[in-house]
């Protein structure tokens, strides 16, 4: 995966959105999703980063925390973030 800083108007004001896309073969095709707010802070350090997946949850998970997060956020996933 690999993450895009772009400005955004919300709530009155500009913000940095983090998307994630995916990469195939040393390409971005498509965009896949946002890193959550928290991250809104490391913007500046955490554009143009890759990040490998580690952890995907998923709708069928055996753990009741884990399909609690899926649903919560619509998709959730655990990354490294790798340095380019």
């Amino acid at each position: 995966m690999h993450v895009h800083c772009v400005p955004c108007w919300r709530r009155g004001q500009w913000w940095n959105d983090l998307e994630v896309y995916l990469v195939v073969d040393g390409v971005d095709t498509c965009k896949v999703g946002y890193l959550s707010k928290e991250f809104c802070g490391e913007a500046a350090y955490l554009d143009n980063k890759y990040i490998r997946v580690d952890d995907v949850f998923t709708e069928n998970d055996d753990d009741v925390d884990r399909r609690r997060k899926f649903y919560q956020c619509y998709g959730f996933a655990l990354g490294t973030i790798l340095s380019n």
